[in-house]
């Protein structure tokens, strides 16, 4: 099946254990096409990765792929899992986004794959994305969890709707915390490349239980 219907039957959320195995083989998944093949997915969600009955986990639908230096000025994708800049593309095509006539926005196709990851992650462990739409203007708590410094986005986990009460019980790890600001950062510029993640991310070299994995 794939990884969708997994995570809507519950089975993940609030298992960190269990979101950090599934998330070291996608994250490793993803790093392996950016630097082996220098190929952007550029459409990461759940329908897109299938999993087995023992949580091995593969990618598909590779239809919207492109280098992952390609500058990209039309919107690849699925909109709960846009990043703000491809979100922009996309709502300006709508016409109501504001500054439409002003500027060419454009992005980059790697940095995009890097924020759907992040996405990705968010919604395993709390079982739904943060925002309906990854747009500033249209949701408001996306500056704090999006900025890119813990403290700030201190302010989302205790006021989100989905993480209020698993902050509040010390059930979101300060590691799961630290890798989703980083992954979510609103400039492109400040996400990290996955390698950069698989190397020297504490959670993610870690075990959930915090113990060094093999």
């Amino acid at each position: 099946m794939d990884l969708f219907t997994y995570v809507a039957e519950q089975a993940t959320v609030g298992d960190e254990p269990l979101c950090h195995a599934l998330f070291l083989q996608i994250v490793n998944t993803l790093n392996y096409m950016h630097e082996t093949h220098k190929m952007a997915h550029l459409d990461i969600k759940f329908e897109n990765i299938v999993v087995d009955e023992h949580y091995l986990l593969r990618l598909i639908d590779f239809a919207y792929c492109e280098r992952v230096d390609a500058r990209m000025h039309i919107s690849k994708g699925t909109e709960r899992y846009f990043a703000p800049e491809v979100a922009r593309i996309f709502y300006e095509r709508q016409v109501w986004y504001p500054n439409s006539l002003i500027e060419k926005p454009s992005y980059i196709a790697e940095k995009a794959d890097v924020f759907s990851i992040g996405i990705l992650l968010f919604t395993m462990f709390f079982g739904t994305p943060p925002f309906r739409q990854n747009d500033p203007q249209r949701e408001p708590l996306l500056h704090y969890l999006c900025s890119n410094d813990l403290a700030t986005a201190e302010i989302f986990f205790q006021h989100h709707e989905l993480t209020r009460i698993p902050n509040m019980k010390g059930r979101i790890s300060l590691g799961l915390k630290r890798l989703l600001v980083k992954l979510l950062a609103f400039k492109p510029e400040s996400r990290p490349k996955l390698s950069e993640v698989i190397a020297h991310d504490e959670w993610v070299a870690k075990g959930a239980d915090g113990k060094m994995l093999p």
